[in-house]
């Protein structure tokens, strides 16, 4: 079941465990690390950074 299912089915899960097991499941534990950091970088971009650009 993926995350946004299992969120569906009970909306107090956590969701950062949620994550974190998405992350291990598509890269393995030793590279959900910086499958986390990427996804990071581009989170802070389309909700922070992109706000102070001329585009937006």
């Amino acid at each position: 079941m993926g995350g946004t299912t299992r969120l569906l089915w009970d909306p107090f899960q956590d969701e950062d465990a949620l994550l974190q097991e998405w992350y291990e499941r598509m890269v393995g534990p030793a590279a959900a690390v910086d499958l986390k950091a990427y996804d990071d970088y581009w989170e802070h971009f389309w909700t922070v950074r992109i706000q102070d650009s001329d585009w937006f």
